[in-house]
C-alpha cells in the first residue's frame, strides 16, 4: 500500500497570516463546503490516551458516562486534508518554528498512512466539520512558556469557518522552540472568539473510542519534540553550525524522534553492534564516553554503515515474521524485555512475543524512512543518534 512521502510532498511555507489567507485564496478553496477531513498517519492523544486524564480513568475501568464530553482534538504529525464538494484538496501540516505548510491537490485520495498507520478514522472524528465553509479570514495567537532550560514558543492559527450562518473557529496549534522543529501539530474545532482549550467544542468520550482503530505501534516522528526522545538526522563534518557543541559539524533539517524506551527496546541491538568504536568524535562526546551512548551524546553512523544496519533490519523483520525460532534472533529478543527483570522463562517468552508484531513493522518503516533521509541529503556522511 502506497504511503505519504514527505519530500515528495512540495508545499507552500507560511510564517504568518498573511501568508496563509493569501495561501487560501491561491488555492481558490474560500466559500467551498468541506465534505471530509482526513489525516495522514496517526494521532499521538488516540495512541496512548495519555493527554487526559479523565479518558485514562474511563478506559482502565472500561466504563464511560454519557455525560463524559472531551476536546475535539487531534495531535498529528503529518498532514491533514480538506477535500471540498467540487473534489479539491487543501493539504496542511506544522514543521515547527511557527510556520505552516500548505498545498492543494498534492496527496492523492487513497492514501492515509504515512511514516505510521492511521490509528483513527478522522473523517468520523471530525465529521462536525463536514458542511462547513472556510471564510478565508484567519487569527494568529502567540503564547510562551518558560522552562529552566528554555522558552517555549506557541502560535496558534485560527481558520474561521461558517456553516448555515453559523460561525467557529478551527484552530491549527504550532508549537516551537528556538533554533528547534518543535512539531505538535494540534488541531481542535472551537467556538467562534474562543481561544484553543477555551469554549472547545466536546464530543462524547464513547466517540474517541469509536473513532479509534486499535492500532498499536512505535510511533515515529517527524520533526523534534520535546521529552524523551531520540534526535535522528542527518549530520556533516563540513561546513559551520551555531550549536557550540557541535563545532565545525553541520545538521540538515530532516529530523525525526522515536521514543528512548522504543530505542531502548527495538533499537539499541543495532546501534550498539554498528557502532564504530575507532571514530575520532574530537570534543563532541565526554573522554569517558565509550560505544553506544543513549543520553545526551552524538552516535554518528556513516551513510555506509547505515545501510549495512538497514538490511539487517529488514533481515531481522523477516526471520521474526517467517523463522521466529531462529537462533541468530536470540541476542535481539533479550532486548524486548527488561533485562533486570526477574521474569520466569515463560513470561520472558510470552513478553517477547507481545513486541513481535510491533517490531517487524517499526523495521520496515523506520527502514524505509532512513533511507528517503539519506537519499534526500547525499552530501551529508552520517546519521546522528542523539539521545535526550
Amino acid at each position: 500500500m502506497e504511503r505519504f512521502d514527505i519530500h515528495k510532498w512540495k508545499p507552500t511555507e507560511c510564517r504568518n497570516v498573511a501568508a496563509i489567507e493569501a495561501a487560501l485564496r491561491k488555492f481558490n478553496v474560500i466559500g467551498k463546503k468541506i465534505i471530509s477531513l482526513r489525516a495522514i498517519g496517526a494521532a499521538a492523544n488516540l495512541e496512548d490516551w495519555e493527554y487526559d486524564e479523565n479518558f485514562v480513568k474511563i478506559v482502565e475501568h472500561k466504563q464511560c458516562k454519557k455525560t463524559t464530553m472531551l476536546p475535539l482534538r487531534a495531535i498529528l504529525n503529518e498532514p491533514v486534508i480538506f477535500t471540498f464538494e467540487d473534489s479539491s484538496t487543501l493539504e496542511i501540516l506544522s514543521k515547527g518554528e511557527g510556520k505552516l505548510l500548505m498545498a492543494s491537490n498534492q496527496i492523492p485520495h487513497g492514501i492515509k498512512d504515512g511514516i505510521n498507520s492511521s490509528n483513527f478514522n478522522s473523517e468520523m472524528f471530525f465529521r462536525t466539520i463536514k458542511g462547513c465553509s472556510l471564510t478565508g479570514k484567519v487569527s494568529e495567537r502567540t503564547s510562551e512558556e518558560h522552562s529552566y532550560y528554555f522558552t517555549t514558543e506557541t502560535v496558534v492559527y485560527g481558520f474561521y469557518l461558517s456553516k448555515d450562518r453559523i460561525k467557529q473557529k478551527f484552530h491549527a496549534a504550532v508549537s516551537c522552540v528556538p533554533k528547534y522543529f518543535h512539531t505538535e501539530f494540534v488541531l481542535s474545532l472551537n467556538k467562534n472568539n474562543s481561544k484553543p482549550g477555551n469554549s472547545c467544542i466536546k464530543i462524547p468520550a464513547m466517540e474517541y473510542i469509536n473513532a479509534s482503530l486499535n492500532l498499536e505501534q512505535v510511533i515515529i516522528y517527524e520533526g523534534k519534540m520535546m521529552g524523551g526522545y531520540f534526535d535522528i538526522y542527518p549530520i556533516n563534518r563540513k561546513g559551520k553550525h551555531e550549536y557550540p557543541p557541535l563545532g565545525k559539524y553541520e545538521i540538515y533539517k530532516d529530523l525525526i524522534n522515536i521514543d528512548d524506551i522504543d530505542i531502548n527496546c527495538y533499537l539499541t541491538y543495532f546501534l550498539e553492534k554498528y557502532f564504530d568504536e575507532d571514530y575520532d568524535y574530537g570534543e563532541m562526546r565526554m573522554e569517558n564516553s565509550k560505544g553506544f551512548y543513549p543520553y545526551l551524546e552524538f552516535n554518528l553512523y556513516s551513510y555506509y554503515t547505515m545501510r549495512k544496519m538497514i538490511a539487517d533490519m529488514r533481515l531481522y523483520a523477516d526471520m521474526l515474521e517467517n523463522d521466529f525460532d531462529n537462533p541468530a534472533l536470540d541476542s535481539l529478543k533479550t532486548y524486548f524485555y527488561y533485562q533486570n527483570e526477574r521474569k520466569t522463562a515463560n513470561e520472558k517468552q510470552e513478553k517477547i512475543k507481545q513486541h513481535t508484531s510491533l517490531a517487524i513493522d517499526f523495521y520496515r518503516r523506520l527502514s524505509a524512512r532512513l533511507e528517503a533521509m539519506m537519499k534526500n541529503a547525499p552530501d551529508y556522511e552520517f546519521i546522528c543518534f542523539f539521545g535526550p
